[in-house]
C-alpha cells in the first residue's frame, strides 16, 4: 500500500509580528547590535537551544526582517536588523515613520505580500481566505486556522488596511476632533456665521448654533487656508462616523 504524502504548507511566520517585535526588544536590551551566538540569544528568551521552537522563532525573526543571521548550524550568530533597529528606537508618538517600518515588516513574509497584492484594499473573509489558501496556495489544511489567525493579528497590529499603505484614498481624513454633547440636532437647524469671528492666530468660528437645552455647538478651524464645500462634506462624514458614540435621546433620559 502506498504511503499518503503529507502536505506541506508554503513558510510563513510562527510568530505575530508583535510576540517577534517583543522578542527582538530583549534581544537589544541584553546584546545591543553586536552579533550574538544562537545558544546565548536563546537563553535570553527562555528558550532551549535545542528547542524546535528556537528554529521556529529564527525563521519568523528573519521573514519579518527583524534579524540578521550568521554562519551555520552550530556556528550561527544573530543580531538586530536595520529595520528592527529603526522600529525600536522610534519612541515619538503617532510616528508616521515607525507605523510604516512596521506596516513595512508585516508585509515582508512572502504569503503575507500575495494576499496582500490580491486584497489590497480590504482584507479577505475568513472563509474566502481559508479557500483559497487551500485550494491556490497549498496550504495543509490542518496549517489554515493556525495561520489566518497569524495573518490577521499581524495585519491589525501594523494597521496595514486603516492607513498608509493600504486605501489611502478611500479613509476620510480626520479632522479635528468635535466637543463631545449629550444631545443632537440636524445640521440644518444649524446657524451659519457668514463672516470670520477670530479667536486667535489663524483661527476662526465657521458655525455656532444651538444643540439643545443649555448647549451651544460652536466649529472653529485653524490655518488660513479657504473652508469649501468639500471640506464641509469631510467634516459631515467624520460625524456620521462618530455618532455612534454618543447617547440617544432616550438614552440621555434615562441618565
Amino acid at each position: 500500500m502506498e504511503k499518503k504524502k503529507r502536505v506541506r504548507s508554503p513558510n510563513y511566520p510562527a510568530l505575530t509580528l508583535e510576540k517577534s517585535l517583543g522578542l527582538i526588544e530583549v534581544l537589544f536590551k541584553q546584546h545591543s547590535r553586536y552579533l550574538v551566538a544562537l545558544e546565548v540569544a536563546a537563553k535570553g528568551w527562555d528558550i532551549s537551544a535545542k528547542s524546535s521552537y528556537i528554529a521556529q522563532h529564527l525563521a519568523a525573526l528573519s521573514a519579518y526582517g527583524l534579524i540578521e543571521i550568521e554562519g551555520e548550524k552550530d556556528s550561527k550568530k544573530i543580531k538586530v536588523s536595520d529595520l528592527a533597529f529603526k522600529i525600536l528606537m522610534d519612541k515619538r508618538p503617532d510616528s508616521e515613520e515607525r507605523e510604516a517600518l512596521i506596516k513595512e515588516a508585516a508585509l515582508k513574509p512572502n504569503i503575507f505580500k500575495k494576499i496582500y497584492d490580491k486584497y489590497s484594499t480590504v482584507p479577505p473573509a475568513d472563509d474566502t481566505l481559508d479557500y483559497e489558501l487551500k485550494t491556490q496556495y497549498g496550504f495543509n489544511p490542518a496549517s489554515v486556522t493556525d495561520f489566518i489567525d497569524i495573518f490577521k493579528q499581524t495585519i491589525e497590529f501594523a494597521k496595514v488596511y486603516k492607513s498608509g499603505i493600504i486605501g489611502e484614498k478611500d479613509i476620510p481624513i480626520k479632522e479635528p476632533e468635535m466637543i463631545p454633547t449629550t444631545d443632537k440636532i440636524p445640521l440644518k437647524d444649524s446657524t451659519l456665521v457668514k463672516g470670520s469671528a477670530l479667536f486667535g492666530m489663524n483661527e476662526r468660528e465657521i458655525a455656532n448654533y444651538p444643540a439643545g437645552p443649555g448647549v451651544t455647538i460652536r466649529i472653529t478651524v485653524s490655518g488660513g487656508g479657504a473652508i469649501t464645500q468639500k471640506s464641509i462634506e469631510k467634516l459631515i462624514k467624520h460625524l456620521e462616523l462618530d455618532k455612534e458614540y454618543f447617547p440617544t435621546e432616550n438614552e440621555t433620559k434615562e441618565s
